[in-house]
């Protein structure tokens, strides 16, 4: 199951890089897809340290999830979307592969 949930996640993850990196493997790696993440959202890489300190890291999260939807024209408010559990796979999809 928790094989299935990981694929889940990171298809849509993968369906991003495709127009901005060449080569998307990274977005496989557990603690590598952060990185996949921030140069999506034009965010510099040392950032990443920052989302290994806690309670910070909710809210770079959420700064580089927000930059990613005005990259991909969606609305600010689509980032409640992208915290509530469940409904976070579908709106990951629809960023991915919808119009």
């Amino acid at each position: 199951m928790a094989k299935k949930i990981w694929i889940g996640t990171n298809n849509p993850l993968i369906q991003n890089l495709r127009p901005i990196l060449p080569k998307n493997s990274l977005a496989w790696i557990p603690i590598a897809n952060i990185f996949l993440l921030l140069m999506i959202a034009k965010r510099p890489l040392w950032w990443f340290i920052l989302m290994l300190i806690p309670l910070v890291n909710i809210v770079v999260a959420i700064i580089v999830w927000l930059d990613i939807l005005k990259l991909r024209g969606k609305p600010w408010w689509w980032i409640i979307l992208l915290i509530i559990p469940i409904v976070n796979l579908v709106a990951l999809a629809i960023l991915a592969w919808g119009k």
